[in-house]
C-alpha cells in the first residue's frame, strides 16, 4: 500500500512538471516560488542542525548559503521568472551533486535524500525554464 501510495505522488507530481499546457506568464509566476522557498527552509534547517548535532560547520555554512539562494531566487521568481527559476536550476544542480558526492563517500541515507529532493526541485526549475524561454 505504501508503495502504491508514493506511485501515485510521483505520477501526480510528474503530470503538474511536465503538463503540456500552454502557460501564460501569469500562470508560471503564481505559486511556482513555493517550491524554492520551501527548498530555502529545509536546507537551512537542515545546515542548522547538522551543525546543532555534530558541531559540523561546513553543514551550518553550506546549508545557510544553500538556503539563502534559494530564498533569493525565489524572490527573484516574482519579478524576473527567468532568472529566479535559472538561479534555482543552478543551485539545485550544485547541491545534488555535491550530495552525490557526500553520499558516495559516506553512504548516509540524509545525504542521499538531499540529492534526490535537489535532483526533483532542478526538474521543477528546468522545466519552469523551459516554459519561460520558449
Amino acid at each position: 500500500q505504501r508503495r502504491v501510495h508514493g506511485d501515485i505522488l510521483s505520477v501526480y507530481f510528474f503530470s503538474l512538471t511536465f503538463s503540456s499546457s500552454s502557460h501564460t506568464m501569469d500562470s508560471v509566476k503564481s505559486g511556482s516560488s513555493h517550491l524554492n522557498y520551501t527548498m530555502a527552509a529545509l536546507v537551512t534547517v537542515g545546515g542548522i542542525m547538522g551543525y546543532a548535532r555534530k558541531r559540523s560547520k561546513p553543514s551550518l555554512i553550506a546549508g545557510t548559503a544553500f538556503g539563502v539562494i534559494y530564498a533569493v531566487a525565489a524572490h527573484r521568481s516574482y519579478s524576473e521568472p527567468l532568472q529566479g527559476h535559472g538561479l534555482a536550476l543552478g543551485v539545485s544542480a550544485t547541491l545534488t551533486a555535491v550530495s552525490v558526492k557526500r553520499y558516495l563517500t559516506s553512504g548516509t541515507p540524509m545525504v542521499a535524500g538531499l540529492a534526490v529532493l535537489g535532483a526533483l526541485c532542478g526538474l521543477y526549475n528546468g522545466r519552469k525554464v523551459q516554459q519561460l524561454w520558449i
